[in-house]
């Protein structure tokens, strides 16, 4: 039996701009996205999960304040956005095992606000990306009890990330600004006690940001970033 949870994301843009490969008088087209998203309330996602006998059980469970995702196939992007997270996030997952959970997946996030950025097939990014988190609090905690119980093969895995922004460019160019700014207090806190693993690979990773971009070019891409990256949250750990 396969146990799957839900996933909570607020505030999501998804925008996949596909530009005429090469038009009639070899020149590309040029498109935009203009992001503004605030999130002012709070994010909550939370499950509990009470196996008896399985043979794969897994758990998502994921909360974000703001989110968007700008692709563009061919010509050029330029994206200019602004994200405000000035709420809680909190993502809450426990898994109760009285017999076997069977190979048992938990993936565990929280974010304030996340970006990405794609240049696919040869195109150029250029443009400013703004994150900020207010003094909130971005928490992320997972536990697995299975004391007396059993489970195999397990990737128990919980994050939590202020502000988390990636930009990606294959062959093509990307010129952009990041500035990232968080404030808020973060956490990711995982556990497990568990009875009997047998002989299979387990992974446990628990991950806390208070900023994080991540930039990657292939094909010959090449990439000039300025970034900017401020950190006053209280503590993060």
């Amino acid at each position: 039996m396969v146990r799957r949870a839900t996933i909570l994301l607020v505030g999501t843009l998804l925008a996949i701009l596909q530009s005429p490969a090469v038009a009639t008088s070899q020149t590309f087209q040029q498109s935009s996205v203009d992001n503004q998203q605030i999130q002012s309330g709070d994010v909550t996602a939370g499950q509990t999960l009470d196996v008896v006998t399985a043979d794969t059980t897994t758990a998502t469970t994921a909360a974000g304040a703001n989110g968007y995702s700008a692709q563009v196939q061919s010509g050029s992007l330029d994206v200019q956005s602004v994200q405000t997270a000035n709420g809680n996030v909190s993502a809450n997952a426990t898994l109760n095992v009285s017999g076997s959970s069977g190979s048992t997946v938990m993936t565990t996030s929280a974010t304030g606000n996340t970006g990405e950025n794609d240049s696919l097939g040869f195109a150029d990014l250029t443009g400013r990306l703004t994150q900020t988190t207010g003094v909130v609090s971005i928490d992320a905690e997972s536990q697995i009890n299975a004391d007396n119980a059993a489970a195999a093969n397990i990737s128990h895995s919980v994050q939590a990330m202020g502000n988390s922004q990636e930009i990606a460019t294959v062959g093509g160019s990307a010129t952009m600004q990041s500035d990232q700014t968080n404030q808020a207090t973060v956490q990711a806190n995982g556990g497990a006690v568990i009875g009997y693993t047998g002989d299979d690979q387990s992974t446990f990773s628990s991950v806390a940001m208070g900023n994080n971009l991540t930039a990657t070019g292939t094909s010959g891409a090449t990439t000039g970033l300025t970034l900017n990256q401020t950190n006053t949250g209280d503590f993060i750990q």
